[in-house]
């Protein structure tokens, strides 16, 4: 069951192990549920809120507040291609449906702020966030790629050094019924 939904019924998250570090993102590939060390590629995403420092109190609350964001939003496609204002020598921008991920990382911001939650933010947020991924492959500028979750990601760090991620929680957006049929 995702986290969200036990945060929804009361159910007890007594098993919860604080991240060293929390990073919100938008999938573009299957994610296992743990993966990699430090230098394991990650699967394709757009990361919407970069990883931060959150203090252990209010993580439950950070996921509960990506979840709640996720499901007042709507779903989009997007499509990756030349943006004026980016640069990035291994970054693709996204071309289509930009303005809509800038609102929905904003809309973040605002929500945890709301909330009480301390996401710092760097250079690269909120008026200054330019939605893209990174990898080693382009993306076909001609794919439409939906965007319908949100994902919140924990950082661990390993006894014998190192890091490994962990998915703590993935929520769906809505799907407004003019997208529903580009699937």
């Amino acid at each position: 069951m995702p986290l969200h939904k036990y945060l929804e019924t009361g159910a007890s998250t007594a098993g919860f192990e604080p991240a060293n570090e929390l990073m919100v993102l938008v999938p573009l590939a299957k994610f296992p549920d743990e993966f990699g060390g430090d230098n394991q590629p990650w699967p394709r995403h757009i990361t919407v809120l970069a990883p931060a420092k959150i203090p252990a109190e209010q993580q439950l609350t950070a996921i509960g507040v990506v979840a709640e964001v996720a499901h007042a939003n709507l779903a989009s496609v997007i499509q990756f291609g030349e943006s004026e204002d980016f640069s990035g020598s291994d970054a693709q921008p996204v071309a289509v449906e930009r303005a809509r991920l800038r609102l929905l990382h904003i809309d973040l911001l605002q929500a945890l702020k709301n909330a009480g939650v301390d996401w710092p933010i760097g250079e690269w947020a909120g008026a200054f966030y330019n939605p893209h991924s990174s990898g080693q492959r382009e993306i076909d500028p001609a794919l439409t790629i939906p965007v319908w979750t949100l994902m919140v990601i924990g950082k661990y760090a390993l006894e014998q050094g190192g890091s490994t991620k962990r998915v703590l929680d993935a929520s769906r957006m809505q799907w407004p019924e003019s997208q529903a049929s580009r699937l």
